[in-house]
């Protein structure tokens, strides 16, 4: 008898016999025409029928969909580190900062004081515009990276979030070099 890979009650392996594997997957046994994709349905592995197979693909696709934005809001949203200033990149970090930089870039002397992740620093005009900028160039790498993502699973999809995610953060690095 076989042994069966079990990720979310779906076959996702079928091995001669089982190797270690970290929660959530689980070995199950399995008749020896089990395939990838085969379900758990009342305690048996069953094969799904063509329409549930169609079904499942469209569900698995809109899913990896779905996870490019919340990809991008998680790198966008993570905070950047400029000079050793960790500074957050939520949105209303983001117009804080951008309203300081108005001012700053009027009056070449604005100090302000900033709660950044290391605690209170004092921003000079130069300062303040530099870190705009830099938050700034943050959020539209995320937003570049997530068009190439988007574009690559469009012609070529992703088979799995943790495929799609490991891409996002290869192209998010490159463009950061």
């Amino acid at each position: 008898m076989k042994k069966a890979l079990i990720n979310n009650e779906i076959v996702i392996q079928v091995e001669a016999k089982a190797f270690p594997v970290a929660p959530p997957l689980t070995w199950m046994d399995c008749p020896d025409d089990c395939k990838p994709d085969w379900k758990i349905h009342e305690g048996d592995l069953v094969e799904y029928t063509p329409d549930e197979l169609v079904a499942l693909e469209a569900e698995k696709a809109e899913l990896v969909t779905r996870s490019i934005t919340l990809c991008r809001d998680e790198k966008l949203f993570g905070g950047i580190s400029v000079n050793g200033i960790d500074i957050q990149t939520d949105d209303l970090s983001q117009q804080r900062l951008m309203a300081a930089r108005i001012i700053a870039k009027e009056d070449p002397d604005y100090i302000v004081n900033w709660k950044s992740e290391n605690g209170f620093v004092t921003l000079t005009s130069t300062m303040i515009v530099f870190l705009a900028d830099a938050v700034r160039a943050h959020v539209q790498r995320c937003f570049d990276v997530e068009k190439i993502i988007t574009e690559r699973h469009a012609t070529t999809p992703y088979l799995t979030v943790h495929g799609m995610k490991h891409a996002f953060e290869t192209y998010f690095q490159n463009l950061s070099e």
